[in-house]
């Protein structure tokens, strides 16, 4: 039955088997691997690598559902492979900004230490990537790690970075480039930006905390006042019940 409406319905087939192919060979969003030279410069299974396994394991089970069982079931697994990569990246972004947000304040700080110290650019940079450990010290070491391969000017493979870690890092990057193109001071730029970061995450913690009771309410809801029922309205109802029954 399955593959006599799979035949009899050749416009959904093909729509099915286009999605399939679609599922198995699209290569996902920037965002879901954010930090381009990190990806060529490691080994490891990356985000990109996993969504891209799980699309081509969609693909195949859309074409063996296609086939055995029939075309609805395809076109529900279908419609969750298109819906799980949108989903997905969009945590991706979301864990990328908070990452982001946290590491910013550190990396602008150890910025200033550095180039008050008497460091250019290049050796601060590569200082403050070697101390930290999160996206924008990764971006850091893959612009670093192209610069010593190719000989690029770093303003050059700085100007990337927001495009990977996202435009927060822009006035960092911009005040860096300037910079070292232009050999002009940065260490008061730097100060305002720590300034406006430090009073950004503040306003990015009081955001979080203000939709934390609107986040309690689904398991309050559904656990805690289910468990209340249970302790102290149940047992009033039996014993009234007990009652009425004698």
């Amino acid at each position: 039955m399955s593959l006599l409406s799979a035949a009899t319905t050749p416009l959904a087939t093909q729509a099915l088997l286009f999605v399939a192919i679609w599922q198995a060979q699209l290569a996902p969003s920037r965002i879901v691997e954010p930090l381009r030279g990190v990806s060529a410069l490691s080994t490891e299974s990356t985000p990109r690598h996993r969504l891209r396994d799980r699309r081509q394991i969609t693909g195949a089970a859309m074409v063996a559902a296609l086939f055995v069982v029939g075309w609805q079931l395809a076109a529900v697994i279908a419609v969750v492979g298109l819906v799980q990569p949108i989903h997905e990246r969009r945590q991706l972004a979301r864990q990328l900004d908070i990452d982001v947000g946290r590491e910013l304040p550190q990396i602008v700080d150890l910025f200033v230490v550095a180039l008050q110290a008497g460091n250019n650019v290049t050796t601060s940079t590569r200082r403050v990537a070697e101390l930290c450990d999160g996206p924008i010290a990764s971006a850091l070491h893959a612009r670093l790690a192209i610069v010593d391969s190719s000989g690029i000017p770093l303003a050059d493979a700085l100007d990337t970075v927001p495009e990977d870690v996202g435009p927060s890092v822009r006035p960092l990057i911009g005040a860096l480039v300037a910079a070292e193109r232009w050999g002009v001071s940065i260490v008061d730029s730097l100060a305002l930006i720590a300034t406006e970061v430090r009073v950004q995450r503040r306003r990015q913690a009081e955001t979080a905390a203000r939709r934390l009771p609107v986040q309690m309410l689904f398991p309050l809801v559904t656990c805690v006042l289910p468990a209340f029922g249970l302790l102290t309205v149940v047992p009033v109802l039996v014993d009234s019940l007990r009652t009425l029954s004698w």
